[in-house]
């Protein structure tokens, strides 16, 4: 039993309500539809192997599906962890069973009312889904506080296609259990009709239609006797409504009502035939006038197969070659059998029951030897044909993994190749990082200028933007930026030009290399990094540089590096002040690059150029 505020799964236990036959009841709380239920925790019996708990979950499902006024609602069944359950519609009030507890005999007329609801009710299960219940009696017919007659339980049960005799245990409950349930064979919604009249009948007189000192005497009551005629009870009950029940409690459900739809009509006409007025339904006595015992739909043409009375010569002879006669023509054989033996005396008729007893237990033997061997070599075939798709997949995989091998061998070749035609190829190791194509700041000037020129928090938006090279009077190629020669004194080209490194990598060399006329000095974030043709004395106002460069080729010279702690990642400022030789130079020019490489990259090369030479 579980605790209040118990969780499981969706549900929150909130009461316990009662026991029932497969399992205990309580009300819940569903938390994600945030609605009271009846929860039902299932207990199967330990002869119900998997696939019938399956079996069982598939079902109540289907029921889920069903909707109707007369039938308690299923909201949902599953497993959780070790536990099987079942949520339902949370009715308030009493079941037929409890309000005969405390009064015995219902009329007749409530009686009528209560089996017109229920034959709805298992109308719309076996039209819709071919689902009986194999369990009417009234310990499952509710009647809520509002008057409606419910159906519950339906969905623990099966379905038309699950045959009887694949249980080893009758189910139903003896009092109400309809012949075929108790000879093991298949059945339909007529044994469910069949359960309706025991319990109609139990309402009528509060006595069982069949009785005994017992299991097996009542088993024998529903094969072999005759209900006592209800109007032999004294109670005002019509020869209408014995006749209705007489019918439903027919030994052959061929001689039954063959539709819920038949019965439906009946006992309309029943009541009619008694009242005069079926629009109305008399609840029970200290029950709510009940909303679910007012005059049911409309009759609707019967959905069902046709009776073997109305079925045509051929398929009648194709009926009596079914199972299901074969077996009702041995239990009507062993019926007559018990007849004759009431004449013998008590000795031998003990004799008999024995030796039948036995039979029946020897057939229900080799019934369960049957099934054991047929569910062995369906475990077998399934086993079968389980190693036969493992061993494809296996396969599959094998082929899979080989052509993926494959590919990654001609993807190994190919790296190969491009690495050699790499390394056939020649490569400038050399990276630009200074494009030039990007704009410098200059002052060509002959005055001072601040000492702090050259660092990164100058501001040089008051200096002239161009391109390099810049200068004037030069033998070299034309330049971009053209200067006027200063007058007075000597003039000195001061530059700057701001660039990005997204990291200082201590695997590349940084160098500096420059293309002046005369002399030069280079700064990089406020440091000096390199001095071409200068004394760093002569790093000022007036500084001359140390001769004329009078080379007229366009090299680049110099190619000083840059140690990697002068540089950092982000922003950085590289400064450029260009001397002449003498306050009479003619010409004056600049030009520089800013270059990146692998470190050895040059020794690499010249190596390479003394192995040729070799």
């Amino acid at each position: 039993m579980f605790s209040t505020n118990a969780i499981i799964d969706d549900f929150v236990i909130e009461k316990f309500l009662g026991k029932g036959g497969m399992g205990m009841v309580y009300r819940a709380h569903q938390i994600s539809l945030d609605r009271t239920v009846a929860l039902k925790i299932l207990t199967p019996s330990e002869d119900m192997g998997a696939e019938a708990v399956d079996d069982f979950v598939k079902e109540a499902r289907s029921a889920a599906s069903l909707n109707h006024p007369n039938i308690v609602q299923a909201y949902a069944v599953g497993k959780y962890e070790d536990i099987y359950y079942f949520g339902m519609e949370y009715v308030e009030g009493q079941t037929v069973k409890e309000l005969m507890s405390k009064e015995p005999v219902l009329d007749e007329d409530s009686t009528l009312a209560i089996g017109l609801n229920i034959a709805e009710a298992l109308r719309e299960a076996w039209d819709r889904k071919k689902i009986i219940h194999r369990d009417i009696k009234p310990d499952n017919i509710m009647l809520t506080d509002e008057g409606v007659v419910k159906l519950m339980d339906l969905g623990l049960s099966c379905t038309h296609t699950e045959s009887a005799n694949e249980s080893d245990t009758i189910t139903g409950t003896p009092q109400y259990i309809c012949p075929e349930q108790i000879m093991g064979i298949e059945m339909d919604i007529r044994g469910d009709l069949y359960s309706l009249g025991a319990s109609m009948y139990h309402m009528m007189t509060g006595e069982f239609c069949f009785n005994g000192i017992g299991y097996d005497e009542i088993l024998r009551g529903h094969l072999e006797r005759d209900a006592k005629p209800l109007t032999e009870f004294g109670r005002n009950i019509s020869l209408g409504a014995w006749e209705v029940i007489k019918k439903l409690l027919e030994k052959d459900p061929d001689d039954r009502y063959q539709t819920a739809q038949d019965l439906i009509k009946a006992l309309h006409e029943t009541r009619a035939g008694k009242t005069g007025l079926p629009d109305t339904l008399t609840p029970p006595k200290g029950v709510k006038k009940p909303e679910g015992l007012k005059k049911p739909a409309p009759l609707q043409p019967p959905n069902t197969v046709l009776s073997s009375s109305e079925l045509p010569e051929n398929s009648k002879k194709d009926l009596l070659k079914s199972k299901k006669f074969m077996i009702m023509g041995a239990v009507l054989a062993v019926l007559i059998i018990l007849r004759l033996v009431v004449s013998l005396s008590s000795e031998d008729q003990e004799v008999a029951i024995e030796k039948q007893l036995e039979e029946q237990a020897l057939l229900a033997k080799k019934n369960q030897e049957a099934r054991k061997a047929k569910e062995q070599q369906a475990k077998e075939t399934e086993k079968k044909a389980l190693a036969a798709k493992n061993a494809q997949r296996a396969e599959k995989k094998k082929l899979e993994e080989q052509e993926a091998a494959k590919k990654v061998a001609e993807a190994k070749e190919a790296a190969e190749v491009a690495k050699k035609a790499a390394l056939a190829k020649p490569v400038n190791p050399n990276v630009d990082i200074i494009s030039r194509s990007f704009l410098w700041s200059y002052n060509y000037t002959a005055s001072s200028v601040a000492s702090n020129w050259m660092k990164p928090d100058f501001n040089d938006s008051i200096w002239k933007k161009s391109n390099a090279p810049i200068g004037y009077g030069t033998t070299k190629p034309a330049v971009k930026t053209q200067l006027q020669r200063a007058k007075r004194g000597v003039g000195i080209l001061y530059v700057r030009r701001k660039f990005v490194l997204k990291e200082v990598n201590k695997d590349l060399d940084y160098r500096i290399a420059f293309m002046v006329d005369d002399g030069a000095g280079a700064w990089v974030n406020g440091s000096r990094v390199a001095v071409y043709n200068m004394d760093t004395k002569n790093l000022k106002p007036n500084g001359l540089a140390k001769s004329e460069n009078k080379d007229t080729t366009l090299k680049f010279k110099g190619w000083m590096p840059i140690p990697h702690n002068k540089l950092k990642a982000g922003l950085n400022v590289i400064a450029i002040e260009v001397h002449p030789a003498s306050s009479r130079t003619p010409d004056m020019f600049f030009d520089m690059k800013l270059i990146s490489r692998p470190k050895g990259a040059n020794k690499k090369k010249k190596s390479g150029n003394k192995s040729k030479q070799r």
